[in-house]
Order: C-alpha cells, then structure tokens, then sequence
C-alpha cells in the first residue's frame, strides 16, 4: 500500500493510493469508508474530509520511489510545487496567468535543472531567478530572459 502525506498551505492532505491490493479507508471519528483496490485513489484534507475515489495509474503515482516524477495534463502550478521538493533552499513558483498550463512528461528529480528546461521547450514558458526564487513568466512577457537560471540549486 502506498500512503503519502503532503502539506498544502500548512494544511495536511493526505492521498492514499492502492497499489498492490485493498487499502481500507477510515477516519477516527467514523466507521470505514471502504476499500480502494489497484489503481484507485481517495483524498482527505481537514475540514473537507474525504473526497471521492479516483483512478490513478500506480506505476505513474509511485514512479517517486524510481527517482522519476511522471505528469499527465498535470497543471503547471502543481508540478512546481512538486519539483520545489527536490530543491532544498528554492522556490518555483508559475505567475497566474500560466499556472494551468498542461504538463505531461517525466522528470528525474536528482536533475531538477534538466526538467526546468524541459518545461521552457515543452511550454511558452521562461524562467527567471529572483533570489531564492525561480519564477516561470509567460516566453512573451517583456524583459523575460530566456533559459534556467544556471543553476537552480543556487
């Protein structure tokens, strides 16, 4: 079974995935809510409870044991927050108005520098490096500069 806990906003959301048979699904304050097989996958955040379960591809949601990150019309807001993981130090973060651009491909994260300019080619996309942050702009915006910051780990 595959059980991952992220924080979204200081808020804990939890996704749990099966993936290798029946997972039970509970919360303390109430009986079990059921059983997810392979490939499905249900999501609990405080205040909302549970959502509705969901097929996933499992190879795709665990390739992170693999070293890979793998993204399918993922938006582009969330595969920063994703990367931003792997690089202690920085942020990624994509302005509003390119934060739903599609992403589909897959990403070695030891090689965050490799999947940065992987998403400048794949989208209309720059990426600019203020401080401890790298910001992706719109490739059109005046005065963006083309290509990753040399490095992104610093």
């Amino acid at each position: 079974e595959e059980k991952a806990i992220y924080h979204k906003n200081q808020k804990p959301v939890v996704y749990v995935v099966g993936d290798v048979g029946g997972v039970g699904v509970e919360r303390a304050e109430s009986p079990i809510y059921g059983m997810l097989g392979v490939g499905q996958q249900i999501r609990y955040a405080p205040g909302r409870g549970l959502g509705s379960v969901t097929a996933v591809d499992p190879d795709s949601v665990t390739a992170w044991r693999r070293g890979r990150l793998i993204y399918r019309g993922e938006p582009l807001a969330q595969v920063l927050r994703d990367l931003s993981r792997y690089l202690p130090g920085r942020s990624l973060r994509a302005e509003a108005e390119i934060e739903g651009l599609e992403v589909s491909g897959t990403y070695r994260f030891e090689d965050i520098d490799s999947a940065l300019r992987a998403l400048e080619v794949a989208l209309p996309v720059r990426a600019e490096s203020r401080g401890d942050e790298i910001v992706f702009v719109p490739a059109s915006a005046p005065g963006a500069r083309t290509g990753v910051p040399r490095t992104a780990r610093g």
